[in-house]
């Protein structure tokens, strides 16, 4: 649910939560999390692949950036990681979304700014970090509803990844 992990094993255990239980259980978890991206990969969305090669075709940088800790292994398990020239995940920022933190760090490792980037997100938290960062977003409804992404500040919202194209950005 986009908590930390640490987080979730003391809410899980609850008065049986001791530093040293809570690291031990959440590192079982992360080993068990490896092993299933391994044996399972995610799917990548329908479009992302398309937009992704259209993109580094006319010469766009690219960053990965998520909050999950994890993303770096999701992206290499998926075969996405040289999509991109910058992956920036939960151990590389401070503070978490909607604070604009995330996206700062990645615009920063591109050696680009804000007000020349996009941030593609599917969360109401995720558009208002954005946002508050100075970059143009554009939303994909997935999750959350295109009132609630369009309200927070998305530019553009559509209703599926399969729906994003170069021209969007452009």
């Amino acid at each position: 649910n986009g908590i930390p992990r640490d987080e979730g094993v003391r809410i899980i255990l609850g008065s049986a939560a001791t530093p040293q239980r809570i690291k031990e259980i959440g590192d079982r978890k992360q080993q068990f999390y490896l092993m299933l991206l391994e044996r399972n990969p995610p799917q990548i969305l329908p479009g992302v692949s398309a937009l992704l090669s259209d993109m580094r075709k006319n010469g766009w940088s690219l960053a990965a950036a998520s909050s999950s800790k994890n993303a770096a292994h999701v992206l290499a398990a998926t075969g996405l990681t040289g999509c991109f020239d910058a992956i920036i995940t939960g151990y590389d920022f401070h503070h978490p979304k909607p604070h604009p933190d995330i996206f700062l760090t990645a615009v920063e490792a591109l050696g680009a700014q804000p007000a020349h980037a996009f941030v593609v997100e599917d969360a109401t938290n995720g558009v208002r970090a954005a946002v508050a960062g100075g970059f143009r977003c554009i939303a994909v409804a997935n999750s959350e509803s295109a009132d609630a992404l369009s309200a927070a500040g998305a530019m553009t919202v559509v209703s599926t990844t399969g729906e994003l194209t170069l021209e969007l950005f452009l």
